[in-house]
């Protein structure tokens, strides 16, 4: 009786291991339905390809809220938003914060003239609806307007670069 319980018991284990949900990319429809797969992001376009049940799909960002890849190494999702920017444009931005300012990047291949280029820009807001550019050239401005009423992190942003924005915005939303 007793091997026959521990032999039901190891056949439960490893069949509940065999049906769990391994680790996949994921989709948010507008719905808010999540949809597991395989998402593969081409960074010269403007739309994101995903594989669930042998089919590919193409989804642009005002098709979707949002998509999560999932990063072996770091075992954590590199989750994206859709957007809509100052200009009236869809995109997808990697969500780098979500307290009380939000952080977005943006990147993108371009080829101009045959030369690329790789563009990086910052989405920075209170909300989602009124979100504002920065980049390389205007980030110590646009940070000393946001940051203003926190005199500690004024004085870090002297001494700071435009990748070190997410750490200082990840300061301002913890206090």
């Amino acid at each position: 009786m007793r091997k026959e319980m521990l032999f039901f018991v190891l056949c439960y284990c490893f069949s509940l291991t065999c049906l769990a949900q391994k680790h996949k990319d994921f989709i948010l429809t507008l719905h808010k339905d999540t949809i597991f797969g395989q998402v593969k992001i081409n960074p010269k376009v403007n739309h994101i390809s995903f594989t669930h049940q042998r089919k590919r799909i193409y989804f642009h960002p005002k098709t979707l809220q949002a998509f999560g890849i999932y990063k072996k190494e770091s075992k954590a999702y590199q989750v994206f938003k859709s957007i809509t920017n100052a200009r009236g444009q869809s995109m997808f931005v990697e969500v780098l914060n979500e307290g009380k300012l939000k952080l977005y990047k943006y990147q993108k291949q371009e080829v101009i003239a045959q030369a690329k280029y790789h563009r990086e820009l910052y989405y920075i807001g209170r909300s989602d609806k009124k979100l504002v550019t920065m980049t390389p050239d205007s980030y110590e401005t646009t940070m000393k307007v946001i940051i203003k009423n926190h005199p500690n992190l004024l004085t870090q942003l002297a001494h700071t670069s435009y990748q070190e924005v997410p750490q200082i915005i990840a300061s301002y939303n913890q206090q």
